[in-house]
């Protein structure tokens, strides 16, 4: 995972384990849960878009909009009902935790050595094969290829 990547899902972790605390969340708690928003921004224009964080930009929206509807309450609610909730967004969390963990964004290094190294890339369309796995009736099967070759 990426270090804004972290921050963010940090700044959503203490709205989502509040409710099971049982007392009214304090301030702190709920301007936290607001820097979720320009966290996540500054995530997407720096490091940029990743689906494997859209259940974290999903839980950084919910819980932004359950924050500015509850914040002026004071009340803790029902603990039942406070319990589930904890509860169902603390699995959400740690889906948006372990997907980004799981499929990480593989990077490439970059090729050592005392000679260049160049890359084309080509799209090819097999005309005699019609492609299966499409709605668009008449589709011919297609495939991309990058090359990498020694080049001077």
């Amino acid at each position: 995972m990426r270090l804004l990547e972290i921050i963010l899902l940090l700044a959503l972790l203490p709205a989502i384990l509040w409710p099971l605390v049982g007392k009214p969340r304090p301030r702190w708690v709920l301007r936290l849960t607001l820097t979720a928003v320009p966290l996540t921004l500054l995530q997407v224009l720096i490091e940029g878009y990743r689906w494997q964080m859209v259940p974290a930009y999903v839980l950084t929206a919910v819980i932004t909009l359950l924050s500015v509807r509850d914040w002026g309450a004071t009340a803790v609610g029902s603990s039942k009902k406070r319990v589930i909730s904890g509860i169902l967004l603390g699995i959400f969390w740690l889906l948006a935790l372990i997907l980004p963990i799981l499929l990480p964004v593989p990077v490439v290094p970059t090729p050592t050595g005392d000679y260049a190294v160049g890359t084309t890339s080509y799209h090819l369309i097999d005309d005699s094969r019609d492609e299966f796995y499409t709605n668009e009736i008449g589709d011919k099967r297609e495939i991309m290829v990058q090359i990498w070759y020694p080049a001077s």
